[in-house]
């Protein structure tokens, strides 16, 4: 009769163990490890989690760690509130790197719990979420109301640990004053009050007004320009001027071998170099030019918009850029042939003379034996002939392509260039500074050791977008593309982070081959910056770059279109992007779909050479000075008062 009760009981009692194991809670941890949370109050949301597990002392967490993407995702079971394991995970987890929130919520849990300061500029956080989530705060300065909107459209808690931290209980007192140079006020100086954790920008006039805790310290910070600190001022006034950075530019020689063309398609346009374009740019050849056409100003005579040639001068007197320019200076155009520059001369006007040439209208250039003739005008003739192409420049390519007999029956050569031969003493730009972290990270002999390095030189010098880009260079020795673009990511994390200085970290990550970051943050800008079509066409050229060539195609039709919202127009930027849409279907024909395409695009500029020169700053003011094969060079300025 015992054991027969004894058995009852047994059957009795497992069914209340298998709904006991059943009803253990599964919680998705989502813990974030970016550069922004490295001011974390990581004690007041240890204690937070003690409190929680001791109200679910038995729980099921599936634990994801992230920054720039998913770093880790681990699974703890949790039981009698027992978390030492999953305690000592987080607490020795690295502050590195930005936030990205893709694909970092779990969906086959009951609640989760985030702990972030809502910041990303590598993908927005979503405003709602299937399963309630409590979000644990405890950065100042992150994306509060962001997180708050989160949590409530989710169903879970806000949860605010910046009251438990205190962070501002200490005297406060308000700070405002101008930052400049010695001659112009800075505008973007980011402005930081260190010990209360919060900062802002200056406007366009140097000014800024900050809260800061009495006998604290302010830092000055901007890309370019040394980082100055400052005690916070009994007064509340700190006028401030930033020097220049000890990084300037140096002068460095580029030089670089033509690539060879690839093979013409099958659509009347010819494949030149990747991200091959012209800029007002118009070529007739030989098919074009008419039988009835007696010499070289009736071939050139309607064929091109804006060149007007009168009837009584030669073509050397055609009109074309400069006929807005004052009478007292000089409006003619540069004709050049097979290479040599034919200036104006009015005195001649039966042909064409220069120093040691002369050709007649009869003469030699019959329009039989012209091959090409091209018109350049705008920057396209500014870049290569200098001052000697301001009013625009007529290219004549002959058959022969040789060059101009002189009297005595010599070949002139011609210089191209609009000064004497260039002397500079050119020096190759070195990769990397000559600076303490630079030489602190040269001392490591493997990649674990240079990372650790990098870790504790960050702590003296990671308010500095400089620092990241310097850093990253240097781990290319190590060819270790995760660690590089984790690195570089930390920009996006710096407080009230620029477009300068976003625009500074995709040509980096562009550099580095990381595209796709490069894309994330380009989108970010987009979002600030939604009716800046500059930023359209970065975002397409990277595409390109990427090899994401229906991207880049889709982007430059919306573009060509004008279906994007808030602009209407293409602006200065009409040409550029016409051509870089001709090149890209010139170039990649093979890899996207053609239909819809814009009839005029399908014939691409032909070009021999492109430079590029990109800069970060819209409104910088420099000197690009470019020293051509025969050692003379010539200057193009970019000013607020110049072009």
């Amino acid at each position: 009769m015992k054991k027969k009760i004894h058995i009852c009981l047994i059957l009795w009692l497992l069914p209340i163990v298998m709904v006991a194991q059943d009803s253990a809670k599964k919680v998705g941890l989502v813990w974030d490890t970016s550069y922004g949370m490295i001011n974390r109050n990581l004690e007041a949301e240890i204690n937070y989690l003690n409190d929680y597990f001791l109200e679910n002392r038995e729980t099921e967490v599936l634990l994801t760690i992230f920054s720039n993407t998913v770093l880790a995702q681990e699974s703890y079971k949790i039981s009698n509130a027992e978390w030492t394991e999953l305690r000592d995970q987080l607490e020795t987890s690295i502050p590195d790197g930005a936030t990205s929130f893709t694909n970092i919520f779990p969906r086959n849990v009951d609640e989760i719990l985030l702990f972030t300061d809502g910041k990303s500029a590598y993908g927005s956080l979503p405003t709602s979420f299937e399963k309630p989530i409590t979000v644990v705060y405890s950065v100042a300065g992150g994306n509060q109301q962001r997180l708050q909107d989160l949590a409530d459209n989710s169903g879970g808690k806000f949860i605010n640990l910046l009251d438990d931290k205190g962070e501002r209980n200490k005297e406060i007192i308000k700070v405002t004053g101008t930052v400049s140079t010695l001659t112009v006020p800075l505008e973007g100086v980011r402005v930081e009050s260190r010990e209360l954790g919060v900062s802002t920008t200056t406007d366009k006039n140097g000014k800024y007004e900050i809260e800061a805790a009495v006998d604290g310290s302010i830092r000055f910070s901007l890309l370019g320009k040394k980082t100055y600190i400052a005690r916070t001022p009994p007064d509340g006034k700190r006028n401030i001027i930033l020097e220049d950075g000890n990084e300037t530019l140096d002068e460095i020689l580029i030089t670089a071998d033509r690539r060879p063309e690839e093979k013409s398609l099958n659509l009347g346009v010819v494949k030149r170099p990747e991200r091959s374009i012209g800029y007002a740019v118009e070529t007739i050849d030989e098919t074009q030019i008419s039988p009835q056409d007696i010499d070289l100003e009736t071939a050139v005579t309607g064929q091109f918009s804006n060149v007007q040639i009168k009837s009584d001068e030669d073509i050397t007197q055609f009109l074309s850029r400069g006929r807005n320019m004052s009478i007292l200076l000089d409006q003619t155009g540069l004709l050049v042939i097979d290479g040599v520059p034919m200036q104006s001369d009015p005195k001649f006007l039966g042909g064409v003379s220069t120093d040691k040439a002369i050709i007649s209208k009869s003469g030699l250039l019959h329009p039989d034996n012209i091959a090409e003739i091209t018109v350049l005008k705008g920057l396209a003739a500014t870049n290569r002939w200098g001052t000697l192409g301001r009013n625009g420049v007529i290219l004549v390519t002959t058959k022969a392509g040789s060059q101009l007999a002189t009297e005595d029956g010599e070949f002139n050569n011609g210089k191209i260039g609009t000064t004497d031969t260039y002397e500079g003493g050119a020096l190759l730009m070195e990769d990397l500074p000559n600076t303490e972290y630079i030489e602190a990270l040269s001392t490591a002999k493997s990649v674990d050791e240079a990372y650790n390095i990098y870790l504790k030189q960050r702590g003296y010098f990671g308010d500095s977008p400089e620092f990241f880009f310097n850093t990253a260079t240097y781990f290319k020795k190590w060819q270790n593309n995760f660690v590089i673009d984790k690195i570089l990511s930390n920009v996006s994390e710096l407080p009230d982070v620029n477009t300068e200085t976003q625009m500074a970290l995709v040509y980096k990550l562009q550099e580095m081959g990381l595209y796709d970051s490069a894309t994330k943050v380009i989108n970010n800008i987009i979002e600030d910056k939604p009716t800046q079509l500059q930023h359209y066409r970065n975002l397409a050229l990277n595409y390109r770059l990427a090899g994401e060539y229906q991207k880049s195609l889709d982007l430059y039709k919306k573009i060509d279109r004008k279906q994007i919202k808030g602009i209407t127009s293409l602006d200065n930027l009409q040409g550029t992007i016409d051509n870089e849409y001709k090149n890209l279907l010139a170039l990649h024909s093979d890899d996207i779909e053609m239909k819809g395409i814009n009839p005029k695009m399908l014939t691409n500029v032909k070009l021999d050479t492109r430079i590029v020169f990109e800069w970060n700053n819209f409104d910088a003011e420099f000197d690009l000075q470019i020293v051509n094969p025969q050692n003379r060079y010539f200057t193009w300025s970019h000013t607020k008062e110049g072009e």
